[in-house]
């Protein structure tokens, strides 16, 4: 099933484990993340199918994404301990920095010495060159700003938002002077989040503005074109859940060839039907 209710679960076994375990009490359905993910991931066979950590960074979820063939988006300083705590390699993480504390860039550009495969996506001119301060002259890839944003509330259409991403027209000066300094892999963008059926059309026409701005830069040079998540999960009953494997075919037709490989990284889409907390009424007050 594409989405997971919860009448789905099993109520017998839930009250059997708050009975064992007390509440209140996360259960989380392994299982169920590693389907999601497979799902996902087969919808999208010409792509490289990362797990956005931010989502979920539980080691349980953590370890099983990795065993399901996923590699780890990180967006924090945390994230990546606990990626590689749940047994990541280190060269397959790729680590978001979205205005970074001195403190996390320090620990990246530490952990790259040694694992010179990771990749660190800069979304602001001055990340590139506090890296630079640090000596640091390994992989990186742009965080694109394409001035279109997605999703299901304005407050999650990142792809507009000011606070992420180098503007679109600024980038293939930008990478000229990556270039130089760097070696530059891949563009990413991340253009809104919790997107559902109705919002796939816009989501697809700004992933196309992306693969565009790659193909300006010079998709045949770069390694990936990484286009995000955003994939939404139905919160509420009567919303119908994705279609993936028709909303995969609609970003496919709207990116075009790339000579790069693309890029996504679901988060929500992978968990957000995994897990339940159970909690136990106390008092029911009539008013």
């Amino acid at each position: 099933s594409p989405v997971r209710r919860l009448a789905d679960w099993n109520h017998e076994r839930l009250l059997d484990l708050a009975a064992e375990h007390d509440t209140p009490l996360y259960v989380l359905d392994p299982d169920r993340v590693a389907q999601n993910y497979r799902r996902f991931d087969a919808a999208f066979p010409d792509a490289e199918v990362m797990y956005a950590a931010k989502a979920h960074t539980g080691r349980e979820v953590l370890s099983t994404v990795l065993e399901a063939g996923a590699d780890i988006e990180c967006a924090a300083r945390g994230e990546l301990q606990r990626a590689i705590e749940a047994g990541a390699d280190p060269n397959t993480l790729q680590y978001t920095a979205v205005n970074p504390p001195d403190a996390d860039l320090d620990y990246a550009v530490e952990l790259a010495a040694d694992n010179p495969g990771l990749t660190i996506t800069g979304g602001a001119t001055d990340t590139f060159d506090r890296l630079a301060s640090r000596g640091y002259d390994g992989r990186v890839a742009i965080r694109v700003n394409p001035g279109i944003g997605t999703g299901h509330h304005e407050k999650v259409a990142t792809g507009k938002d000011a606070k992420f991403g180098i503007p679109a027209e600024r980038v293939p000066a930008l990478a000229d002077d990556l270039r130089e300094r760097f070696e530059l892999v891949g563009i990413h963008a991340h253009v809104g989040s919790g997107v559902l059926s109705d919002g796939v059309e816009k989501h697809a026409r700004a992933l196309g503005e992306v693969a565009a701005l790659a193909r300006e830069v010079g998709d045949d040079d770069l390694e990936f074109v990484d286009f995000g998540g955003g994939f939404g999960v139905p919160y509420r009953e009567d919303e119908p859940p994705l279609d993936i494997e028709a909303v995969a075919e609609t970003v496919r037709e709207a990116i075009g060839d790339l000579e790069a490989t693309p890029k996504f990284e679901p988060g929500r889409y992978v968990v957000a039907d995994t897990e339940v907390i159970l909690t136990t009424v106390n008092t029911v007050k009539e008013t």
